[in-house]
């Protein structure tokens, strides 16, 4: 039986950056296997990240990167430098969504607040990452973070607080101080 659906590269990256889905992660390595995504990120400028190869397949597992290289690899997509404008247009459109990392930085901000905030977060292990531009009302980009912290205690697998925290006194961009 025929379904009209189709899975786009677009719907494909869509889901992998704002929900970090490893379906999305898998068909990527179909348009585009780990050996070229390494190659690429080096050529751009950023040897410090890349994904990690799976033996004898084009799929590939989680990556590695350093919060330099990923708060320049932003500055380089903000800035126009690193794709093209139409491609810069759609990451960003899809880092600002409302259906990206809505935790983290934009735990406690309006929709319009958050509107304003290219986001991308991950976790594994007890590791927790994440990474944006905040941009201002006319949509000038004006601060670029990186945060990447490990090895916390009182944390659960997934690297998020046990039990949740809130903002408050005492709260220093990750409440757990």
């Amino acid at each position: 039986m025929f379904h009209p659906s189709r899975v786009t590269v677009g719907h494909v990256l869509a889901n992998l950056l704002t929900v970090s889905d490893d379906v999305a992660v898998q068909l990527c390595a179909l348009v585009c296997p780990a050996v070229e995504v390494n190659r690429i990120l080096v050529a751009k400028g950023f040897p410090d990240t890349a994904v990690q190869p799976v033996a004898d397949s084009p799929r590939f597992h989680l990556g590695t990167s350093t919060a330099r290289e990923t708060h320049d690899l932003l500055r380089a997509l903000v800035g126009g430098t690193l794709l093209s404008p139409a491609s810069t247009a759609f990451v960003l459109r899809l880092l600002r969504s409302p259906v990206a990392f809505t935790d983290g930085i934009r735990r406690s901000m309006s929709s319009a607040e958050r509107a304003r905030i290219a986001t991308k977060a991950g976790w594994f292990r007890d590791a927790r990452h994440e990474a944006g531009v905040i941009f201002d009302t006319t949509g000038t980009p004006r601060l670029t973070y990186a945060f990447f912290a490990a090895g916390q205690p009182g944390r659960t697998a997934s690297g998020r607080p046990t039990p949740p925290c809130r903002p408050g006194p005492g709260w220093a961009g990750g409440c757990w101080t």
